[in-house]
C-alpha cells in the first residue's frame, strides 16, 4: 500500500482520475462536515446520495452500515472524479464516537474490491475519515485503512500537519 499524506483541501487534489472516499451517516443526513463541501463543488454527489438514502424514510433502507455508494463522473466527465460514500457512521450530534469501526472495515473493503475490478478510479483520496463529525480515533482508522486497503494508492489529507 502507498498510502501518503497531504495537508489541505482535500477537493483541490491535483490528480486525475481519483476517488473520493468519505463516511456518511445511516439516517441519510448530509450538508455536514466533508459531505456539504461536496455538495458545493459536485452537487450531483448530493442529490444522488438523497436519491439512495430516500427510500430509508419510508421503512425500505437501501443502505445501512457498511454499505458502499460509488458515483462515477460526479464532474460531468466519465471516470474523472468518483465519490465513494461509506456507510460507516451511527445518527448524527452529539459528541460521542458515531464512526461504526467494523462498518467501516466492511465499507474499505468493498472499496477496495471495487477499485481492483475499476482501476480507472485512479486515486482514493480522503479526509481523515471518521476522525472529524464521527468522533473516531485517527490512530484506529488508519490502521483499518491500512489493512483494507492494500493494493490501492490512497492519499489522506488533513487541513493541519499531522
Amino acid at each position: 500500500m502507498s498510502l501518503l499524506y497531504r495537508t489541505g483541501n482535500v477537493l483541490d487534489c491535483p490528480e486525475r482520475p481519483v476517488t473520493f472516499g468519505h463516511v456518511v451517516n445511516d439516517c441519510g443526513r448530509w450538508g455536514a462536515g466533508f459531505s456539504g463541501q461536496l455538495s458545493v463543488r459536485y452537487p450531483l454527489a448530493e442529490r444522488k446520495f438523497r436519491e439512495w438514502a430516500a427510500p430509508q424514510y419510508f421503512g425500505d433502507p437501501p443502505y445501512r452500515p457498511g454499505e458502499v455508494q460509488v458515483l462515477s463522473g460526479v464532474d460531468g466527465k466519465a471516470f474523472n472524479v468518483t465519490v465513494a460514500n461509506l456507510c460507516a457512521q451511527r445518527g448524527v450530534g452529539g459528541w460521542d464516537r458515531r464512526v461504526d469501526y467494523g462498518a467501516l472495515r466492511a465499507c474499505l473493503t468493498k472499496l477496495a474490491r471495487i477499485h481492483a475490478a475499476a482501476p480507472s478510479m485512479g486515486l482514493i483520496v480522503m479526509p481523515r475519515i471518521g476522525c472529524g463529525l464521527g468522533g473516531g480515533e485517527w490512530p484506529t482508522v488508519r490502521s483499518i485503512i491500512e489493512t483494507t486497503l492494500v493494493a490501492c494508492p490512497v492519499i489522506v489529507y488533513s487541513l493541519e500537519v499531522l
